[in-house]
């Protein structure tokens, strides 16, 4: 299911993580309308929803106190908030590092899903990651 052009989702593992893409321009429509989507998501949960976000081919992303203002963010069941591609963007490093810190969200940044996959495997070994496309 996509939002819109700019976010495609998919399950590395059902209901537990959540693989997100972001293409291009991120706008702060497009992040408002996912911010409902995964806050209902999350309301449904008894469990932590883990965010794994692909920023590989980010543009321009909108600005920080909307993304401050995100609800899953400070969710009971926000579980980790992983990226992928945003330490290769000082901009985009400093911009997530302060997110993090902000919402006291668990945050980390990787090169590559597979590097991810590894991570939350070793974190719970409950989460077996389809890397499968």
């Amino acid at each position: 299911m996509a939002l819109n052009e700019s976010l495609q989702y998919r399950w590395l593992v059902e209901n537990h993580v959540r693989l997100v893409t972001v293409k291009d321009n991120l706008t702060a429509s497009a992040v408002h309308a996912n911010d409902i989507e995964t806050v209902a998501l999350m309301d449904k949960l008894s469990h932590p929803l883990h965010l794994v976000v692909d920023m590989r081919d980010l543009r321009s992303f909108p600005r920080l106190n909307e993304i401050l203002n995100l609800r899953y963010l400070r969710h009971a069941r926000m579980g980790w908030l992983l990226t992928i591609g945003a330490a290769h963007n000082p901009l985009t490093r400093f911009f997530l590092n302060a997110v993090g810190r902000i919402t006291h969200v668990h945050y980390k940044d990787f090169d590559q899903l597979e590097d991810v996959a590894s991570f939350l495997e070793e974190y719970d070994s409950s989460l077996k990651c389809n890397l499968v496309v």
